[in-house]
């Protein structure tokens, strides 16, 4: 027995300490509720539970964004259905409108209602919030320009006007006078000082005038003017068929009793000479295809010497890079045109098949110009192309003149020309128009494309509506939810904004047309013979005294040839005053009163907007409250994902984290009474050193 070291003591010291140690754990998670209080009680399980704890709050703060969410969907909803209603209501209002029982002031008063109805609709699009977020006008309308420095080949279209080629003559080039109308060059005015002589003049004083044409209803092909009749009753009649004057002039005009056409020597009623003799001469292969690319984009207009109408050809086609030529703004007089494609007309030549004459010529350019022949096939080509260009152009025109009182004429003697005949006498045709509706136009307004290559920069203009996208952050991962795109809508875009139900039109219309008719043609057939007189006025034309000057210039643009242009010297015009002579008509002994004139009723009709209007707003409305609707059904469908994996992450996290309250009460109650047995040990232990007083003693 030993008193120094009590063992006994020092061990039940030792494990009442260990177990006082376990006991105020046990208490802390009886108190807390947390199996895991400090990282020492379990490192690994505080890990997982801390990560498990992020998501989890992550996702309680998801559920409520996306809450949020609904609630801005559904304001929406809300609002979208006032303004259905509101629509709705504007379309009834219509439809009572429209019914025939109401009056004027009557529509009026709807009409209130309904623009009361579309300032509420605008004002509803603009106020309509939700956190002071607009729905409906979320964002700003952007508008500006961006400068762009780079170098660009882009596709230009020009609208240019182009003028004959000057190779190309007309009238032999003699004009008696060139006019601009409206960026028509007129060119030839009608000669008719030597018209042909289509006068008779009868033995009781009266004149008897003839002229031919294959119009309908004119039995034997030719026609009558005037006070002569084909009538073998009437005077005029019998006189003239005893007459050899006339029957030589008959004769020699007519085939059997039908037009057999005019010839080349009957000059005197000659419009215009079209000439492309200049061509045939050309011997250099890039001249000639300069040249014909000259008469792409040129029209002419040639007018009925009596109805004032005119019929056109153009030449189009593709050349040097340029294509897409269409013509523009055709002169409002004309009744049809008609075209000659000069790269897609079919051609034949030195027992080749091209598709066009550019295609042909540019085989003769791609000749060697050591080449002997070169020269040779240039001008037996140029003057194949002049021959076929006359020829095309004189079927074309012969084709587009059956219905008027003009005509056109080649000569066998000359492949390179065509003439252009009115073979009417003047007192036939309209005397007191213009020399606009009687001469021969030569230009046309036309659009070419073709690419070129631009180093000066460029602007981009943009004008565009900038909405802002409301986004819904449903998770703490970066992103994790969905967009509300914005859907702008006011009454503008919708088209409402001037729908009205109370609009009337005035409605003028002539009464009895037919009777009316039938007096005007009574009293113009009772018309006398007129008597034509003539008089001097002064006229001013525009002569353009220097044509237009460009330079020319071809560049290797992407490893093809292209051909550019800059005007250098615009055209020079002078004004130039001209005496002309100028007919009037006057009827001396008229009898026939004053000219028949019509009678017309005028009325009122209601002409309201179109429901379509109504109805293509309601189905805008509704596209964009069924897109709310679908966006809110996404959200809550995203909100009940969330809420079932909060639900199963937190019962994880429970698992690592929380105390087992009755294993933890049981676990605490035996350390208790561990804890109380340990103390009376440890006070036993203390007592075995008194032994050794008694020993002692």
């Amino acid at each position: 027995m030993v008193i120094q070291h009590n063992i006994l003591s020092f061990n039940a010291n030792r494990m009442l300490g260990i177990n006082s140690q376990k006991l105020a754990g046990s208490t802390e998670k009886l108190v807390s509720g947390y199996k895991i209080n400090r990282a020492a009680d379990d490192a690994a399980g505080l890990a997982i539970s801390e990560k498990m704890r992020k998501r989890i709050r992550g996702l309680e703060r998801g559920m409520e964004n996306v809450e949020d969410g609904i609630s801005l969907c559904q304001v929406a909803d809300g609002a979208l259905n006032e303004a259905t209603e509101l629509i709705q209501r504007m379309r009834e209002l219509s439809i009572q409108a429209y019914n025939g029982t109401n009056s004027k002031s009557d529509r009026h008063t709807i009409q209130e209602e309904i623009d009361q109805s579309i300032r509420e609709l605008d004002r509803l699009f603009e106020t309509t919030k939700f956190n002071e977020i607009n729905i409906f006008q979320n964002g700003k309308r952007v508008k500006g320009k961006a400068y762009n420095a780079q170098e660009y080949t882009v596709k230009v279209n020009s609208t240019v006007y182009r003028s004959m080629p000057g190779w190309l003559k007309i009238n032999d080039g003699q004009s008696s006078r060139i006019e601009v109308h409206a960026g028509y060059t007129t060119v030839g005015n009608q000669d008719r000082a030597g018209i042909m002589q289509h006068d008779f003049k009868l033995s009781n004083g009266t004149t008897a005038k003839l002229y031919f044409g294959d119009k309908t209803n004119n039995a034997g092909g030719y026609q009558w003017f005037g006070d002569f009749i084909k009538n073998p009753n009437t005077f005029a009649y019998k006189e003239l068929m005893a007459r050899q004057d006339f029957q030589n002039y008959y004769n020699k005009h007519t085939a059997n009793g039908t037009y057999s056409g005019w010839s080349k020597e009957i000059t005197d009623n000659v419009s215009a000479k079209l000439d492309f003799g200049e061509f045939a001469k050309k011997t250099n292969a890039t001249d000639l295809y300069t040249s014909l690319s000259g008469l792409v984009g040129a029209e002419i207009g040639y007018p009925c010497g009596t109805c004032a109408q005119m019929e056109a050809i153009r030449f189009s086609g593709t050349f040097d890079g340029i294509d897409g030529v269409s013509f523009e703004n055709a002169h409002p007089s004309y009744v049809s045109t008609r075209e000659i494609n000069l790269s897609a007309k079919p051609f034949t030549w030195n027992n080749n098949t091209y598709a066009g004459y550019f295609e042909a010529i540019t085989d003769v350019m791609a000749l060697a110009d050591t080449d002997p022949d070169k020269a040779v096939k240039t001008k037996s080509l140029a003057e194949a192309i002049a021959a076929d260009l006359a020829q095309s152009t004189y079927d074309t025109m012969n084709a587009a003149m059956k219905g008027h009182f003009d005509r056109v004429i080649k000569d066998s003697t000359d492949p390179y020309s065509i003439y252009i005949y009115d073979y009417r006498d003047a007192d036939a045709i309209a005397l007191t128009n213009t020399s606009a509706d009687t001469s021969i136009r030569t230009t046309g307004r036309v659009r070419m494309s073709y690419e070129e290559t631009r180093t000066n920069g460029y602007y981009t203009y943009y004008d565009y509506w900038d909405g802002n996208q409301i986004w819904i952050q449903a998770s703490d991962e970066t992103p994790d939810g969905l967009s509300i795109l914005d859907r702008r809508l006011s009454v503008e875009s919708l088209g409402l904004n001037n729908y009205r139900v109370d609009t009337y039109y005035t409605e003028v219309k002539m009464e009895n047309p037919e009777e009316y008719q039938k007096k005007l043609a009574e009293w113009n057939a009772a018309a006398p013979t007129p008597v034509i007189t003539s008089y001097q006025k002064e006229v001013t034309s525009t002569v353009m005294v220097k044509p237009a000057e460009y330079t020319y210039w071809t560049e290797i643009v992407a490893g093809e040839q292209k051909k550019f242009s800059k005007l250098v010297s615009p055209a020079v015009f002078n004004q130039v005053k001209t005496m002309q002579t100028f007919y009037v008509k006057t009827y001396p002994d008229d009898t026939r009163g004053p000219m028949p004139t019509p009678s017309f009723s005028v009325r009122e009709i209601y002409d309201p907007s179109d429901l379509e209007l109504l109805d293509n707003a309601l189905t805008t409305i509704n596209k964009v409250r069924s897109y709310f609707g679908a966006v809110q059904n996404r959200l809550e469908h995203t909100y009940d994902n969330n809420n079932n994996a909060h639900e199963n992450m937190t019962y994880a996290e429970s698992q690592i984290r929380d105390t087992d309250m009755a294993e933890e009460t049981v676990r605490n109650s035996m350390l208790n009474i561990i804890q109380q047995a340990g103390l009376s040990m440890l006070a036993q232990a203390n007592q075995l050193n008194q032994g050794v007083s008694m020993l002692v003693s």
